[in-house]
């Protein structure tokens, strides 16, 4: 698969899963290399993955991910966002991913609430803090997200989107003379 010999990365992975089934891994390879082409068989691999363990979080993240950004099906990445919360409520990427879903799905509240849970969880999370920056600026919390971007870039100094919105943001909220 390095070497950019996809078909027979694929060959290989498949006489991997037909020699062990319970092979992880390898189903999570056919997916992600099915995934752009064919993302009906991505479906099946992850899947497949899921049957073998179906509480394997990088397994349930990865299908997420899929779903979200291939399949454009929002609903079924945060259930499965909320099956990893479930089995690990440490797991911050899943906080943080569900933000940015329901970013998506203007819930704009609920997005800032699982930003919180990722910082609370990981507080040098540098995109949760920008992301609940955005959420509360979309809530009409100027300073709050004035504070978000500058923690942002506390922890990161080179954040230009961090900098980019709170130089905006600072601006629009300076009284004009």
């Amino acid at each position: 698969e390095d070497m950019g010999r996809r078909d027979q990365a694929i060959n290989n992975y498949q006489s991997a899963v037909e020699n062990d089934p319970d092979m992880v891994e390898a189903w999570l390879a056919l997916a992600k290399l099915w995934s752009e082409e064919d993302p009906d068989l991505a479906v099946f691999f992850y899947d497949n993955a899921l049957r073998v363990a179906p509480s394997d979080t990088i397994a349930l993240h990865e299908k997420a991910l899929f779903l979200a950004n291939q399949k454009d099906d929002l609903q079924g990445a945060l259930e499965l966002y909320r099956k990893i919360i479930s089995l690990n409520q440490q797991y911050e990427d899943a906080y943080l991913n569900s933000g940015l879903l329901y970013l998506d799905l203007d819930s704009i509240e609920a997005a800032r609430q699982q930003f919180d849970l990722a910082i609370q969880i990981e507080p040098t999370l540098v995109s949760a803090y920008y992301y609940r920056g955005i959420a509360n600026e979309l809530l009409n919390e100027p300073q709050l997200a004035i504070n978000d971007y500058e923690q942002a870039l506390r922890l990161n100094d080179q954040y230009k989107e961090a900098e980019e919105a709170l130089n905006r943001l600072r601006s629009e909220t300076t009284p004009q003379q």
